[in-house]
């Protein structure tokens, strides 16, 4: 939907509506862009952490 939005529609807009869903567009990206970079870390370390519990580790 969010491709059709910005591949046809937009086109159909007028400027000042065009250039206000870019800019919005990029804002999007750049808060999602930001948000996994802090998550990013947050769940290496609960995989990580995870991987190295005891409980979880088979033993043979």
């Amino acid at each position: 939907m969010v491709l059709k939005l910005y591949a046809y529609d937009v086109w159909q807009m007028d400027n000042i509506s065009r250039i206000s869903a870019f800019i919005a567009l990029g804002i999007i990206l750049l808060f999602s862009s930001f948000t996994f970079q802090r998550l990013k870390n947050i769940i290496k370390n609960m995989v990580d952490k995870k991987d190295e519990n005891p409980e979880n580790k088979d033993q043979f």
